[in-house]
């Protein structure tokens, strides 16, 4: 199955302690075969089954069994890296059903490639889409330029509207919550957006 996960680049493992999952760096072999590496201090066991998350920019969050083994130690003993036999997969969160997870980020938007600027608000963010408000009118199948910081990147994103509602601001002013879609989105940037609402989703999740 490594194959299948050529373009995943991170995956989670449980806690060895039953807290927070442990993020992983996911590459291919020179043999083919898929490899999982990790924080050095995490020493998991061999040949046992665990469930682990895979973060793939095309399939979205896949959820494996699998199981670790031929652990090497790299020098200055910085990370382990393990071979990962897939076993079968168990659940997949396919694209159409992106994760959104709240976000509190002040951007500023142009529409149409115009050169004027507008704040707005983003409320929620996924690898397919987001939520922002903003005063600034636009109507459905009109496109909203804006930049996202995530993971210590710029993201330029090009969101088209999927529908337009109005509403109230704290002064009283009319505002406008534009649900979207992103568009042209590179391959790179879709991994990176994934790689950040599953971090978001994650921290929220160990917090409940």
């Amino acid at each position: 199955m490594a194959q299948l996960f050529e373009y995943c680049k991170k995956a989670a493992l449980p806690s060895l302690s039953g807290g927070d999952p442990v993020e992983a760096q996911v590459s291919i072999g020179p043999n083919g075969g898929l490899l999982l590496e990790v924080p050095y201090e995490f020493d998991y066991p061999v040949n046992t089954q665990m469930e682990v998350d895979f973060l793939d920019p095309i399939m979205g969050m896949v959820t494996c069994l699998a199981v670790l083994h031929s652990p090497l130690v790299k020098k200055g003993r910085i990370t382990r890296s393990y071979r990962c036999n897939v076993l079968r997969r168990i659940r997949q969160m396919q694209r159409r059903e992106d994760v959104k997870v709240p976000v509190f980020d002040v951007v500023s938007v142009r529409l149409n490639d115009a050169e004027e600027e507008t704040q707005a608000t983003l409320r929620n963010i996924s690898a397919g889409g987001v939520l922002l408000v903003t005063s600034l009118r636009a109507l459905p199948g009109e496109r909203l330029d804006f930049t996202f910081r995530c993971d210590g990147l710029d993201l330029p994103l090009t969101a088209e509207i999927l529908r337009a509602e109005p509403e109230k601001g704290r002064r009283g002013e009319t505002l406008f919550a534009y649900g979207c879609r992103f568009i042209q989105l590179s391959s790179a940037h879709e991994s990176a957006l994934r790689s950040f609402v599953f971090q978001v989703e994650r921290m929220l999740y160990s917090g409940k």
